[in-house]
């Protein structure tokens, strides 16, 4: 019975290290997403990342679909915005570079609304 209890209490650590290591169930940090469409050629690709990158702490593509071959393609970012005021800005100078349509920015709180 002792010997049950022992393997039981290993397995029970294992897998509680496991999820502290692996960090399941975290949030994350991220401010928002910034959802746009792309119809540009590598310049234009480094103008939005240029862009994003001026305006945001930190950033990661969660997600880029092309809906026709002849289409824009849809690009989503994860965003932590260095200043929160700034978001017309970024969204504004987004809007402005060629190649790119449909800009929006929603805070995390309303992504899970949605």
């Amino acid at each position: 019975m002792l010997h049950i209890a022992m393997s039981a209490t290993v397995m029970i650590g294992l897998v509680s290290m496991f999820l502290h290591w692996s960090a399941f169930g975290t949030r994350s940090a991220e401010q928002g997403v910034l959802r746009l469409h792309f119809a540009g050629d590598d310049t234009g690709r480094e103008a939005v990342a240029g862009a994003i990158r001026k305006h945001c702490r930190s950033f990661q593509l969660a997600a880029a679909r092309k809906g026709r071959a002849d289409g824009p393609e849809e690009l989503v970012y994860d965003v932590n915005l260095r200043d929160p005021s700034g978001a017309d800005v970024l969204v504004r100078e987004l809007s402005a570079t060629l190649g790119v349509s449909g800009v929006a920015l929603l805070p995390t709180a309303r992504v899970g609304e949605a």
